[in-house]
């Protein structure tokens, strides 16, 4: 039995265009099926017999109905993780990135009245998994003067006026 895949995996050989390996089946038996294989983003659907049409998989096992050699095709789907954007507690966004990504276009930080947000994130994150981010949110700082048209204990002359020390 001769296994296929279209992408690099680890224990496969490389022939005439297509990442092999070869396993010995023998009719009446279920033979166990590699079932740890990776490649970086993405997921190991099962096999199938017929890439074209793509229905019948076999994830573990390959049935003991096997009466000839065949070829069993790979499938992999690419992984998608989500991450989610939330600000107090109320979720703002959900976005769909591939495995070492960066992140892009970021949701604006809600506005909190008296603080500037921002979206809390590691410096040079890249998307590793399902993810969330929280905003996180400073409080606003003010300077305040009082101005006064007399000379009062505690002010100092400043312009035409008095402001506090």
């Amino acid at each position: 039995m001769r296994l296929e895949s279209d992408r690099q995996i680890e224990g496969f050989v490389f022939v005439n265009g297509a990442w092999v390996k070869e396993i010995v089946h023998e009719y009446g038996t279920e033979t166990q099926l590699p079932s740890e294989l990776s490649v970086d983003g993405f997921f190991l659907d099962g096999f199938v017999f017929d890439l074209a049409d793509g229905n019948e998989y076999a994830k573990t096992f390959v049935p003991e109905s096997v009466l000839s050699d065949v070829r069993m095709y790979a499938k992999w789907s690419e992984i998608h993780y989500q991450i989610v954007f939330m600000a107090d507690g109320v979720k703002i966004a959900t976005q769909n990135y591939r495995e070492g990504e960066v992140l892009k276009n970021l949701p604006a930080v809600p506005q909190k009245r008296g603080y500037t947000g921002e979206w809390l994130l590691g410096e040079n994150y890249t998307v590793s998994g399902d993810d969330t981010v929280q905003a996180e949110y400073t409080a606003n700082t003010y300077e305040i003067r009082v101005y006064s048209d007399y000379a009062l204990e505690g002010f100092s002359a400043y312009g035409n006026g008095y402001v506090r020390n």
